[in-house]
């Protein structure tokens, strides 16, 4: 599924159990458009600070996606899914508002492509259903049918039994540390 950036809205949807974990409770309803960014680091599957073009750093979080913590099984493979699509180029975003901790909640593109779908897709992340309220429907579809495939097909998390991280959180404190710097990659 390629878009524009202008199409970039198609991105969300989280977790279809309903549980946003960290997300924000009223997202806004009209996303504002933002300076493309080099991604500075990867702080885990659905987390990225990103450098903007004045050198102002901001920390995007996907919306509409759950990604497994980086201390917990498959967050470091989510972690490493992510680095491999935005460490060598520039993300375009739209903003969304911001969390509970004050990351800005971000639709991001990367090659034309939505970076949440693909964590979807490749079984690194759960869309999370409440968040899809309001998409556009074949946006919706688009989420729903690739979560569903990748749980068919057991691939990425899908292959075992993985627990979900709003439900790991509960027990675990997220580490930090973890976080893949992209000047290293380069």
């Amino acid at each position: 599924m390629r878009s524009g950036f202008p199409g970039l809205l198609v991105l969300v949807a989280l977790v279809w159990l309903g549980f946003g974990g960290d997300l924000p409770a009223n997202p806004s309803s009209s996303p504002t458009v933002a300076a493309p960014g080099a991604v500075e680091r990867v702080v885990d599957g659905d987390t990225l600070r990103v450098v903007l073009d004045n050198g102002d750093m901001r920390t995007l979080r996907l919306k509409g996606v759950d990604a497994p913590e980086s201390g917990q099984q498959g967050g470091p493979e989510a972690g490493e899914f992510v680095a491999a699509r935005v460490c060598a180029g520039r993300v375009a975003w739209l903003l969304h508002g911001e969390d509970r901790y004050g990351r800005s909640v971000a639709s991001v593109e990367v090659d034309g492509e939505d970076l949440g779908l693909l964590l979807v897709r490749a079984g690194m992340a759960w869309p999370i259903r409440r968040y899809l309220e309001g998409l556009p429907a074949d946006v919706v579809a688009a989420y729903d049918a690739a979560w569903r495939q990748a749980r068919a097909t057991r691939v990425g998390i899908w292959a075992g039994d993985p627990e979900p991280p709003w439900q790991w959180r509960r027990t675990h404190r997220p580490s930090s540390g973890h976080a893949i710097r992209c000047a290293d990659r380069r």
